[in-house]
Order: structure tokens, then sequence, then C-alpha cells
């Protein structure tokens, strides 16, 4: 009403002063801003000066004169810039960190912010008795069953020298846990059983195991097993499949699709080269299908040559029912509620793929048990993709069987095992098991199943890391560890605010 009420040069002069004030106004802001600015600039530039790193002290310090870490959370450590992972190159770092053998971002500072400490994860130990070194060592827990993490002296985790003709390796249950898991197990810290409970609505259900080909029972009491194989889905169409004959069974290749005859005792009818691609199906730039191994489009000849056709050693359909699977009983095992992680490094033989090194690791990411088993008539040792050797076999001396009643005592019928397709490890370990969390259910393909997503593809989308990039061939210590650690990131997302 006031402003009506004024005359229009009145009117005029208030609007002008109006506009004035508000100018004035965003001129001080401005101001404020620009020596916010300009002071934080300054601060940082006298802080980067005054600190001087005794590069001397650092180089030659003793790791037992270190103090403890500091037990603050990093902040930012897991969503770090593309500009934090670029190399290094400032001759202070270079000098410091030249023995750390993992990640620069592992590192933690003494309280006195003058001195680094390295978490680097220890190897192994190896020795001749894995079982009696099992048996008498303390468990990673405490008595509540809560993960802890233990200071002292690492001495004991130093790798011995192996003894000849023995390939058998030895764990040091006294060892710290990997540097990855320590933020999991920070959030985790709930009792064994409680975590087990947790991890219960993630077990397989009867009808997946039986649809994804584990080994099922036909009855609750029976010791039979049969196994449900689904037809396999193919770049390449397959008609024949399976064809039986009175001399023996048509199955068709593993690698490069092509019919060869077995007899019924997995004997090889057909004795001809098999030349396939190694290599997955990919587009190129041109949005066309190619090897990754030569860049050969399909239907080209293959670029490998092998003596032998291979096979899975099941055929699609029912198989079995077959009589020498073990299961685990908690009569054999004290650990009833119990996490471990699986993971198997197979061979082709005669009777397709065989067992060749087993790992199992515990919750807390330590390694349990770690074997080469002993083969007999190898076809192809598969080292391009399970990283076995014939040095790795040459000293082994433990069967199926002998690794069977090692699991035994250290896995029982309540104990959860995690890791990635365990359908094709329980296959080869010929062991029954119910108590299962597979990866492939976990973190589904975008087409469903019975497709499957690579545990490579999953730690690279889902953890932002890589593995499998060694040229000689997959470790299964790092995928059994790769596949409990998407585990934990699962449960973490998924019932985060029940651990707070």
């Amino acid at each position: 009403d006031l402003f009506v009420n004024m005359t229009e040069t009145e009117q005029q002069s208030y609007i002008i002063s109006m506009d004035l004030e508000r100018e004035i106004l965003y001129a001080v802001i401005l101001v404020i801003i620009g020596s916010l600015i300009y002071f934080t600039t300054q601060l940082k530039k006298s802080t980067g000066k005054n600190f001087i790193p005794d590069v001397k002290h650092v180089e030659h310090i003793q790791p037992a004169n270190l103090q403890k870490p500091s037990n603050k959370k990093k902040k930012g450590v897991g969503n770090a810039s593309k500009e934090s992972r670029k190399p290094f190159a400032h001759q202070f770092l270079k000098k410091t960190l030249k023995g750390h053998g993992n990640k620069v971002l592992d590192m933690d500072v003494s309280s006195n912010g003058k001195l680094l400490a390295s978490c680097s994860e220890d190897a192994p130990i190896t020795g001749s008795n894995t079982l009696s070194r099992l048996k008498s060592a303390p468990n990673s827990r405490d008595k509540k069953g809560k993960c802890v993490t233990k200071a002292g002296d690492n001495d004991s985790d130093v790798k011995k020298p192996l003894e000849k003709n023995n390939n058998t390796t030895i764990i040091n249950m006294n060892s710290k846990r990997p540097p990855l898991f320590n933020k999991y197990c920070q959030k985790l810290e709930k009792e064994s059983s409680v975590l087990h409970t947790l991890l219960q609505q993630y077990v397989l259900s009867s009808e997946q195991l039986i649809f994804l080909g584990y080994p099922c029972k036909i009855d609750s009491n029976s010791s039979e097993v049969v196994i449900i194989k689904q037809p396999e889905l193919s770049s390449q169409f397959n008609t024949f499949g399976t064809v039986y004959y009175k001399q023996g069974k048509r199955t068709n290749c593993s690698r490069c699709n092509q019919d060869f005859f077995i007899s019924y005792g997995n004997s090889y009818l057909t004795l001809q080269k098999c030349a396939y691609h190694w290599g997955k199906l990919t587009k190129d730039v041109d949005n066309k299908s190619v090897y990754t191994c030569c860049q050969s489009k399909i239907g080209a000849s293959g670029c490998e040559l092998s003596d032998y056709h291979v096979w899975s050693g099941l055929q699609p359909g029912i198989n079995g029912p077959f009589y020498d699977y073990a299961t685990f009983d908690s009569k054999f095992c004290k650990k009833r509620l119990e996490v471990f992680a699986l993971d198997c490094e197979m061979c082709y033989t005669f009777n397709g793929l065989e067992l060749s090194r087993v790992t199992v690791v515990n919750i807390d990411g330590n390694l349990v048990y770690n074997e080469y088993v002993k083969l007999d008539q190898v076809i192809d040792l598969n080292t391009r993709y399970s990283g076995i050797t014939q040095e790795h076999l040459q000293n082994a001396t433990k069967t199926l069987k002998d690794v069977q009643n090692d699991l035994m005592q250290i896995i029982s019928s309540e104990s959860i095992l995690v890791g990635h397709g365990l359908d094709n490890d329980l296959r080869a370990l010929k062991v029954y098991h119910q108590k299962v969390i597979d990866t492939c259910v976990l973190y589904p393909h975008y087409y469903g199943l019975p497709y499957r997503r690579s545990l490579r593809s999953l730690v690279s989308s889902i953890l932002d890391r890589n593995i499998q990039m060694s040229s000689s061939g997959h470790d299964s210590v790092e995928d059994a560890r790769a596949s409990l650690e998407l585990l934990l990131w699962k449960v973490t997302k998924d019932i985060g605010y029940l651990l707070r």
C-alpha cells in the first residue's frame, strides 16, 4: 500500500535504491567467496612447504621398530579417483614404497606421522604335513567366534623351504587376514553362529541345485547321486548331442564342437587331432563376431592343435547314479557353523574333467587347505586356464580319496561353502553338499540362467579390480578369495543396517 501511494518519482527512486542494495550484497558475497578461496590456497601451499619427510630415516628403519599403525578408518579409499590411481613419481614415495608388494593405499602411518607401515599380504608356509598342522593350529577367531586381527611378530609366516619330493602346502593359522578382508570383517564383527544365520538367505534351494547341475541325491536316505546337465547354449548349432551304440557312444568335443566316439568304459574309439580356438567370441570394431585368440571369424579353422578331443565327463540330461560320492558329516568335524570359500582346478583326462588342485579359505580370507592331486592318463593339463603344469603334479602324493578325507575333518554338513560355479568344483571333488552359496546366482547374468557371468567380469565390475591377469593361468587361491569377497560385499550392501 505504501508503494502504491507513492508518486511516480518516489517509486522510481525506491526501485533504484533496491537495485543498488542488491548489487552491493552480491559484491560482498563475491568478496567473501574469493577470500575463502585465496586463504585456502595459501594454507595448502604453506602446509606443503613445511612438510619435509626424513627419507634417510624411513629407508633404514627395521620392521620391528615400527609403531602400532593407527586404526582410524581411511575415508575415500574405496572411491579413489582416476588421478589417485596414477603411478607415484615423487622421489620420497619411490624410495619409501620400494619394498611394499601390495597396493599403495594399503599402507598405514604411525602415530607420530613419520613412519609408514606396510600391511602387504604374506605368503603361506610350506611343509610336509597339512592335516597335523591344521589340527594343532589355533583358530583365527576369538572365543566368542568373532573375527579378530592379531598383532605381533609375523616371522612365523615366512615361507619355509619345500622338502624334497613333497608338494604339500601347509597353512599357518596365526597369520593375519589379507588386507582386503579387513574392511568387511570390521563390519561383520558378529559371532560365528550369527554370521552363519545371516548367510542362510543366500544358500541355494534344492530346486536351484538341481537346475544348476549340482550333485543331488535321489533319496535323502540313499547314497546314490545323480547330476542333471542342462543342454549348453552355444553359438554353434549341435544336432546330435550324445548318441549311444553297442560298442560305445558318440559325444561332442568341448573345444572344437566335433563329434567323436568313446567306449562305455571311457576309452577313446576316435583318435584324431583337435583343432580349436581357445579364445571366446567377441565383437570387433565392425560389430562382427571374432575369436579373441586369433581374431578369426566364426567358421574359421582352429588356431591351436591338440592330439585328442576332450569332454567334460557329463552328457546332457540325467547322469548317474553315482555311488562314489562323499558326504560331509558333522561327527567327523567339530566346526559346524563355519563358512569356507572353495575353488578347484581341473585337467582333461580320458574320464573328462578331473580334479588337479583344491583350495579352501575361511571367512577371514586365510588359506586353510591347498593341495595338488595325483592324476592318471592326463590328456591336457589345460594350463592356460587351470594354471597347472607338469611340475605341479610330479610330486603330488594325494589322491582324490585322500583329499576327501582331509576335507571331512575341516568341513561339516552344516558348513556353508562359497564359490563361483561350485557345481563344477563339487563334481570334480565327487562330494555331495547342500549348504552352498554360488556367486553366479548372487550376481545373475543379464539374460538369466543358464547364462553366467565370469568371475573375472564380476570382480572387475563389482569390486573394481582385476584378477586372472597372469599368463600362466588361474590361481585357485585368488579365485576363492575373490568369490568370498563378492559375498561379503553383497552382505554389507544388503543387510548393512543390521551391522551398524
